[in-house]
């Protein structure tokens, strides 16, 4: 679920400039390998031309539905996975939508990811963020919720490339 959010993040803005991470729940502490990370993990990021961005994931909250909150100086944007609304600057509600059916469950999510990725044609390029991008902020989320400071995905490129 990190590598999706900070996928997403990274398809609508720059490569952050820091995160700062923290992480809650059944680990005493944060484990050196990514892949055992578990819990709640929340990160602030600063990003490019003085944007920022919070995030909060999570394997343990029995809840597999996903919850956008975009805001701009132009407007804002609340997005889950059956419906949306959009408002101008001054409050005024400019679109809606709500699906008819009910939220989709996690295998919902798992199957449409898999369809789409299954559906894509041998040897094209996947668009999106570039992976070594994605793993970089889920490296410094890591780094951050074990040291405490915010870290630089940026320097976990740097790591990476002289691995």
């Amino acid at each position: 679920r990190l590598y999706d959010a900070w996928q997403f993040i990274l398809e609508i803005s720059g490569l952050p400039e820091t995160i700062d991470a923290s992480v809650a729940g059944p680990m005493t502490d944060v484990p050196s390998q990514l892949r055992r990370m578990r819990g709640h993990l929340a990160a602030h990021a600063r990003l490019p031309d003085g944007a920022s961005c919070a995030l909060a994931v999570s394997d343990e909250s029995g809840s597999a539905q996903r919850h956008l909150h975009l805001l701009g100086d132009a407007g804002s944007l609340r997005a889950d996975d059956s419906s949306y609304v959009l408002h101008a600057a001054d409050g005024q509600r400019l679109d809606a939508y709500r699906a008819e059916t009910s939220c989709p469950t996690l295998a919902d999510l798992i199957v449409q990811d898999w369809t789409g990725l299954l559906e894509r044609a041998p040897g094209l390029p996947v668009h999106g963020a570039a992976v070594d991008q994605v793993l970089a902020c889920c490296l410094a989320s890591q780094l951050s919720a074990r040291t405490g400071q915010a870290e630089s995905p940026a320097t976990m490129l740097q790591i990476q490339q002289r691995s």
